[in-house]
């Protein structure tokens, strides 16, 4: 009889922690996806990037217009090594 009610305190209180696991599970952590080894282009990565997102890109010359939305990181391998010809537009500005 004791196990019993043990058991059943340990379901109600482990059936509590369900809200905060739904919430956990839909919650984005920011992922990586990588330029050329994942995705052709930076903007083939950005389209698919969500909130939260970086978006690597290796070493090399890119010539592409990329349009970028709030919340994605866009990194390049360093100075001089990571190289876009083109425009990169942000919420309706250059920079």
């Amino acid at each position: 009889m004791m196990i019993r009610r043990w058991l059943a305190v340990a379901l109600v209180l482990w059936g509590c922690g369900a809200p905060e696991q739904e919430a956990l599970e839909q919650a984005h952590f920011g992922v990586v996806l990588s330029v050329p080894a994942e995705y052709e282009t930076i903007r083939a990565a950005v389209y698919a990037a969500a909130n939260g997102d970086t978006v690597l890109v290796a070493a090399g010359e890119y010539t592409e217009n990329v349009s970028l939305q709030s919340g994605i990181t866009l990194e390049g391998a360093g100075v001089g090594q990571t190289i876009l010809r083109g425009q990169v537009k942000f919420k309706g500005g250059d920079f």
